[in-house]
This record gives C-alpha cells, sequence and structure tokens, in this order.
C-alpha cells in the first residue's frame, strides 16, 4: 500500500470518528453544517490543490463525496437515533478503512467486481470488524455476523468509492432494526 493511500484512509477514518462524536453530542444542524464545511475542503483540494494529480491517478474514486454524502444521509436520517448513528459511523471508520488497508497490504485471492479489484482478505477483514462493532454495542452475536456478512457484501458490491454512502446508512438501518433507535 502506497503511503498517501495509507494516509487517505487514516483521515478517513479519523473523520468518521470525529463525526461519530459530533452526531451523539451536538445537535444534528451543527454535524451538517461541518460536513458541508469538510466537503468544501474536499472540493477545493481535489480541483484546485491536487487537479493534476486526480486527473493522472489511476483510480478515479469518489470516495471523498461519497463519504461526505453518507455521513450527511446518515445524520439527516438518523442524528436524533444517537445509537443507530453511531454504528453507522463506527462502520464507516473502522470496518471499511481497515477492509481497505489490510485488503491492500496482505490480501491474497483477488477478485474484480465492476471492474475493481478486491480481495478475499480485505472482504473477511470488513465482515469481521463490522460484526465488532456491533457486539461492542449491544448486538447478539448471530445478528452481528450476519449484519457483517451483509455489511461486507455491500463493501465488495459499492464502485468507485460508494461504500462510503451506503455502508453507514445501511448499517445504522441495521441497527435500527435489531435494537431500535
Amino acid at each position: 500500500m502506497r503511503q498517501t493511500q495509507f494516509f487517505r484512509k487514516l483521515l478517513h477514518m479519523l473523520l468518521a470518528l470525529g463525526f461519530a462524536y459530533l452526531g451523539v453530542s451536538v445537535p444534528v444542524w451543527v454535524t451538517l453544517s461541518l460536513v458541508a464545511c469538510v466537503g468544501v475542503v474536499f472540493f477545493m483540494l481535489r480541483h484546485v490543490l491536487f487537479a493534476r494529480m486526480v486527473r493522472t491517478a489511476e483510480s478515479r474514486s469518489f470516495g471523498e463525496y461519497f463519504l461526505i454524502a453518507g455521513i450527511a444521509a446518515t445524520a439527516l436520517v438518523f442524528g436524533q437515533a444517537h445509537e443507530a448513528y453511531l454504528a453507522g459511523m463506527l462502520v464507516l471508520g473502522f470496518a471499511d478503512t481497515t477492509a481497505s488497508v489490510i485488503g491492500r497490504t496482505w490480501g491474497v485471492r483477488p477478485y474484480r467486481v465492476f471492474g475493481e479489484t478486491r480481495t478475499y482478505t480485505g472482504s473477511f477483514t470488513a465482515l469481521v470488524v463490522s460484526a465488532f462493532v456491533f457486539v461492542a454495542l449491544g448486538v447478539s452475536y448471530p445478528l452481528a455476523f450476519l449484519s457483517g456478512w451483509f455489511l461486507a457484501v455491500i463493501e465488495a458490491l459499492s464502485p468507485r468509492g460508494s461504500d462510503n454512502f451506503f455502508l453507514p446508512i445501511i448499517a445504522a438501518a441495521l441497527y435500527g432494526a435489531m435494537v431500535g433507535p
């Protein structure tokens, strides 16, 4: 894994965890306002400061935009259901990030989905970490495992960084359905 990719994923995790904290400690409008500010910063970085690098990059992901949209959508839908929102942000911060880092670093047996390479190691990591998040939040082991499996499939099937949108809102919905808001 390249160093820039590692730092990008570290920022991804820190943003998700920071917004997890904000989402349960401040009103939803404050969270959404800060998400909008981060979105503007990402836009400026991508299209002004690093425009040449982005145009020549081998991977044309929109992950940073999906990240902002995923956090905002989860806050809008589950902002008052603090534990469900927290589940979505923790899955986004931990499961998605570790799946990518471990899959790219130690991944074996790659497979392709929608033209993108995934590894079984990364997908298994997404399953385990997602299930761990659910267990840590009080979900039973069988339901946590099923949720982790479902979220790992969503992560694998989401092209061009769109898992950053789908994972937190689906994780929050699963948690809310199992435990309640």
